[in-house]
């Protein structure tokens, strides 16, 4: 689940991204998020936010902005369908990059390796 882009209970146009643990996110009825908008319109690019790359379930890529300043938790039960997976540990890593930011924090813990598949 962690790094799963999902759509938010039945608005379909609402996408987030889950960032909490999966040892938690198994234990907890709760997830860490932050909220995502696909790339569109030409816009600032701020340092607590990161641009990524989604792989989508259903094939293809979506590009996406993540807002790490409006961090949240949800109910597990009010995510919709699993829209895709940033799959890429340079895009994990640019979320964490902006997560330091927007909490004046470091975060070390390493960003689990997997290969990119295209």
């Amino acid at each position: 689940m962690q790094w799963g882009v999902f759509g938010l209970g039945a608005q379909r146009s609402v996408m987030i991204l889950v960032i909490s643990d999966p040892v938690i996110n198994e234990t907890l009825a709760h997830v860490t998020v932050l909220p995502v908008v696909e790339l569109g319109r030409e816009r600032e690019l701020y340092p607590n936010e990161a641009v990524c790359t989604v792989r989508p379930d259903d094939g293809g890529s979506m590009e996406i902005t993540v807002l790490a300043h409006q961090v949240r938790t949800l109910r597990k039960s009010d995510l919709g369908r699993r829209v895709g997976t940033v799959i890429s540990a340079s895009d994990r890593r640019r979320v964490l990059d902006a997560l330091e930011v927007q909490l004046g924090v470091s975060i070390t813990g390493d960003v689990q390796r997997e290969e990119d598949d295209g």
